[in-house]
């Protein structure tokens, strides 16, 4: 008796752009695909979202390897306007983050307190600066209202 081969079994990839990374990820390990990630700068989609991915879409062999293009982010960024000063220290970090800038607390030697608000910052607001920069915000403790009264 003859046996003919299907061959390798095909399965359908779906288009992640646009999408996570993360489920991205998940959803094609879990149907059986390797998959190869790759990072540019991007300004769309934001950080952590697929740009592209080779092949887009259609029928592959199962255990076939998708390369998905993820974006870094823009590659330059610029600091906000009204994002930092006057901000406390976790709004603050959770801004400078999200846009992909480390940040570094300059207290004058004082003990780091999550209620200081930033009175300044070096790159200012409105800076244009690279992607994964160092932004250095000077922080006090807010003056008591009625204080010397």
């Amino acid at each position: 008796s003859l046996v003919i081969s299907k061959g390798i079994e095909q399965l359908a990839v779906r288009d992640f752009k646009g999408r996570s990374l993360d489920e991205a990820m998940n959803e094609l390990n879990e149907a059986g695909f390797e998959v190869d990630v790759k990072y540019a700068f991007s300004e769309d989609p934001p950080r952590g979202a697929v740009i592209s991915q080779t092949p887009s879409g259609g029928e592959i062999d199962k255990g076939a390897t998708v390369t998905l293009l993820v974006s870094k982010g823009p590659e330059f960024i610029t600091i906000r306007r009204g994002a930092i000063i006057g901000a406390k220290v976790a709004e603050v970090e959770s801004y400078l983050n999200s846009v992909g800038l480390e940040v570094k607390f300059d207290t004058n030697g004082k003990k780091l307190q999550e209620e200081m608000v930033a009175i300044s910052s070096a790159p200012k607001e409105g800076s244009k600066v690279k992607s994964g920069s160092k932004v250095t915000v000077t922080v006090r403790l807010p003056a008591k209202s009625g204080a010397g009264r």
